[in-house]
């Protein structure tokens, strides 16, 4: 009997040890395979994620990664973001059917530091995963949030983008964290990777655009080189004649009124190529203390004339304090936007309205327009009732070339020189422009405290006279003319030529028959510089004008040094020209 006892009593243990060993083989095999699910589910994941990144571009990448965060955390809501190069938070995409409710106008929302509130903003300052399962206050018009999970996306210990989702249809739990953590801790590389190379992209479009421009900027100055040679000997004559007609008229009569319209119409156009060469980096602009007031009438009222009836023209011209700057650039600011303006209100006509007025910008106006100082500025707008532009035009019309004109109406250099030369004056512009309503280009350019008047500017008429004998050369048959009855009117003896080397022929032979030799520098066979060195040798005491449209061949600095007395630039004024060669021949 007790044998068997203990006989069924070991027979009931073995059963019992029997039956958990098949308890725990079925936990093992259940664990098994729940092992198994959860790694075919992070593969599958992962795999996901990276088809996404490797297929899909930028515009559908943030889009698509969001409907699988949604999909995986059973989610109805969500966002998706990373951190941009000033440290704000980018959302490309917000859930599709949200902007309709929340009266979102674009996809793409960006939130500062200073703005991340919240269970989402306290998730990006701590770097952790939050969830609540009660509802989150959100702005009026926003969609309701009943529950929320929310994900800092880390790359080496720096936040570098956010996974937010919500709206569960039950609540969330620890284990929708750990999905949505494995979910982040496969994003957050290849997330960091394709910010980079974005980074890169887009620093390389950069520099291949700066390289683009530094090219444009060399043609342009290739070509002002040119373009400040031939107009500068066009002028000259113009000038030349202009003054010599003067002398035979009384200054108070209708005629002198008139010639002396021509000549400043003409310095203006000495100025205009001047400011050329100074845009295109050959030449360095002289500024000066002056008023703008009386700058800017005389410039609409010579445009006046240019402009068709149909354009009505109303100012309102204030009186402001000084500023430095070169008259022909304020010229040129309002030539190049009242024409900018004229040619959006083509062929209906409309309203041009230039406004000059004193501005104090305070402190806090500074915070709002970041790129200027507090303080006094002329504010000078050019308003147009023209066709307007769109966002991403006003985006390109200060680039050089770019314009939205057919090619006989405009080069793409107007407001590109408009910018040059307010940003080199330390002020800056303001464009507001809506489509079929106009627009208007507000200039701030800096007053100076200084205020003593700016002196005026008159025409030199004073001329004086010699009886020495000049040597004259260019290549230009009509400057030679010139120069040659405007030399004998100041009584001196002019031999002149066209041929540089017949010239130097003719000097050698006789050098005492000459006192001065003024020369061109850009001629056939022999350069005036190459030309000058020659006269040197066989006089040195002779004294040289070297004249030139425009030269990069030689700087007046060298000239000197070569023993070349004075190089002046094309066109030269008859008043100018008589001092400079009383000077030279009277300290010879």
């Amino acid at each position: 009997m007790d044998k068997k006892l203990s006989y069924d009593k070991i027979l009931q243990k073995l059963n019992e040890s029997e039956k958990q060993i098949r308890e725990l083989k079925n936990e093992l095999s259940d664990s098994q395979q729940h092992l198994k699910e959860k790694s075919e589910f992070e593969l599958s994941l992962q795999n996901k994620i990276a088809d996404i990144f490797l297929n899909e571009a930028d515009e559908q990448l943030f889009k698509k990664i969001l409907e699988l965060a949604l999909e995986v955390t059973q989610s109805k809501y969500g966002m998706f973001g990373y951190i941009n190069d000033s440290g704000a938070m980018v959302y490309p995409y917000i859930q599709i059917g949200v902007y309709e409710q929340c009266g979102i106008k674009t996809k793409s929302c960006i939130f500062y530091p200073e703005d991340w509130t919240g269970l989402w903003g306290r998730s990006l300052i701590e770097k952790k995963i939050l969830y609540s399962n009660s509802p989150v206050n959100v702005p009026e018009a926003h969609i309701p949030i009943l529950r929320a999970l929310t994900c800092p996306i880390i790359y080496h210990e720096e936040l570098i983008g956010h996974l937010h989702v919500a709206n569960k249809s039950k609540d969330y739990n620890e284990q929708d964290k750990k999905t949505i953590e494995a979910f982040s801790n496969y994003l957050a590389p290849i997330l960091y990777m394709r910010i980079q190379s974005n980074k890169q992209k887009s620093e390389r479009e950069k520099l291949e655009k700066q390289l683009r421009q530094a090219q444009k900027m060399e043609a342009i100055g290739t070509l002002a080189g040119g373009i400040a040679h031939d107009f500068n000997n066009i002028l000259s004559p113009i000038i030349g004649y202009t003054e010599m007609t003067m002398v035979y008229c009384s200054e108070d009569s209708d005629i002198c009124g008139n010639l002396e319209q021509i000549l400043k119409a003409a310095n203006r156009a000495k100025e205009l190529v001047k400011q050329i060469l100074t845009f295109s980096r050959w030449s360095e602009s002289e500024k000066k203390t002056l008023n703008i007031k009386p700058i800017i009438k005389e410039a609409l009222q010579l445009l006046r004339a240019s402009l068709p009836t149909t354009i009505e023209i109303k100012k309102s011209i204030k009186d402001c304090g000084l500023i430095i700057s070169d008259p022909t650039q304020i010229n040129q600011i309002i030539v190049n936007l009242c024409t900018n303006a004229y040619h959006a209100m083509e062929p209906n006509g409309g309203k041009l309205i230039v406004s000059l007025n004193e501005i104090l910008l305070s402190e806090e106006d500074v915070d709002v327009l970041l790129e200027c100082k507090a303080g006094r500025y002329a504010k000078l707008s050019v308003t147009d009732t023209g066709h307007g532009m769109p966002k991403q035009t006003i985006e390109r019309i200060f680039d050089p070339y770019f314009t939205t004109k057919d090619a006989t109406k405009g080069t793409g250099l107007g407001l590109a020189i408009v910018h040059g030369i307010v940003k080199n004056h330390n002020g800056f512009i303001r464009v507001y422009s809506e489509i079929n309503k106009g627009s208007t280009f507000d200039i701030y350019i800096p007053i100076i405290e200084d205020k003593t008047k700016p002196k005026q500017t008159k025409i030199d008429r004073e001329l004086i006279q010699g009886s020495e004998r000049i040597l004259f050369i260019d290549d230009e048959e009509q400057l030679v003319a010139m120069a040659q009855r405007m030399l004998s009117y100041l009584g001196y003896k002019v031999t002149s030529f066209t041929d540089p080397l017949i010239a130097l022929k003719m000097f050698k032979e006789k050098p005492f028959d000459f006192d001065i030799v003024i020369t061109d520098v850009t001629m056939p066979h022999i350069t005036g510089i190459n030309l000058a060195k020659k006269l040197i040798e066989i006089k040195p005491n002779i004294p040289i004008i070297l004249c030139t449209g425009f030269t990069e061949l030689i700087t007046e600095e060298e000239a000197k040094k070569m023993g070349i007395k004075e190089l002046v630039p094309k066109p030269f004024l008859q008043s100018q020209l008589s001092k400079i060669i009383r000077k030279l021949i009277e300290n010879n």
